[in-house]
């Protein structure tokens, strides 16, 4: 890439190289990757080699993920390196944080704050007698460093399973809605409603499964308990919508009906997904939406039952 660009860039592709200027950051991912220009802002970087050369410049942060790296140029301010070899000969203007098997400061290389670095055996870097670390050189052993990094999964493993769960909920709660809007009738106006709901979901989540497997003993009640486990684990991921639909139009006093009903989805799914993440409570919180999900839903069921078995339904049938 020559020339400017106004903007971040974002790269994927076999073979990279940036001899221009971009005025924002670089986001790459391939198998090599060569800088010889200028990314005024960040650079994050995953390939196979990443060769920042010398002329090349990274105006901020530098956070590379590779099999090599080979740091000629200048990185203005920090440098994180998780790579099998990393070899800096260049500028950092930071601290540097190196990650992986080898660290080697060749001749000339520069770094103006302080060294940290986890490598593989808990090895050393290998400093040549003229590289200059204006700060401390601090050691992290290797197995703190992979703890860390497991941490860090976990977290991000956290956010991405809400984050599915939130998206999967909203669009199956919208499905819903369109298609059967008398499962979000239901509502929770007194103490003694919440307490019914809790202890009708209770029941339904301890009796139900009871039933499938009795219909499981039987040849005939095979097909009964293959319909009726599907509805049962099916019921326990809408009670979730349902909880956060109820939550939603209270917060934003919508009504049932479906002007509004994504906004407040979306509002009682964010509310619900804060809750379920507070530590020791976020469990408790969980228990109780979905007993009271499900409670809701057994009552919607009857409720729907008896408006079908209604005399004046039956009179109209007739």
């Amino acid at each position: 890439m020559r020339g400017v660009v106004r903007g971040n860039v974002f790269a994927f592709a076999q073979s990279i190289e940036i001899a221009g200027v971009i005025e924002g950051s670089l986001y790459s991912a391939s198998e090599r990757l060569e800088l010889k220009g200028e990314v005024r802002h960040d650079v994050v970087a995953a390939g196979d080699h990443i060769n920042l050369l010398d002329g090349g410049t990274v105006g901020r942060d530098a956070t590379h993920f590779a099999s090599a790296l080979f740091l000629d140029g200048e990185v203005r301010r920090h440098l994180f390196s998780a790579t099998e070899r990393a070899e800096i000969s260049g500028r950092i203007g930071g601290n540097a944080d190196l990650r992986g098997e080898r660290a080697v400061l060749l001749t000339g290389a520069v770094v103006a704050g302080d060294l940290r670095h986890a490598l593989h055996d808990d090895r050393e870097p290998e400093i040549a007698p003229d590289a200059t670390v204006a700060g401390s050189i601090v050691q992290e052993s290797w197995g703190e460093a992979m703890g860390k990094r497991h941490e860090g999964f976990h977290v991000v493993a956290v956010l991405a399973r809400a984050l599915i769960v939130s998206v999967s909920a909203f669009v199956l709660g919208i499905l819903l809605h369109l298609l059967a809007p008398a499962l979000f009738e239901e509502r929770v106006e007194t103490g003694g409603e919440f307490f019914q709901a809790l202890g009708m979901g209770l029941i339904a989540l301890v009796t139900t499964p009871a039933v499938v497997v009795l219909a499981f003993l039987t040849v005939v009640g095979i097909p009964l308990g293959v319909i009726g486990l599907f509805i049962y684990v099916t019921a326990l991921f809408v009670s979730l919508v349902v909880v956060a639909a109820l939550i939603g139009r209270t917060l934003l006093r919508r009504g049932p009906g479906q002007e509004g009903f994504g906004l407040a989805l979306l509002a009682g799914l964010a509310v619900l997904a804060l809750a379920t993440s507070i530590p020791w409570l976020g469990g408790l919180v969980r228990i109780i939406v979905l007993l009271t999900g499900l409670g809701l839903l057994v009552r919607a069921a009857i409720r729907l039952w008896r408006a079908s078995h209604s005399p004046t339904r039956e009179a109209e049938a007739w």
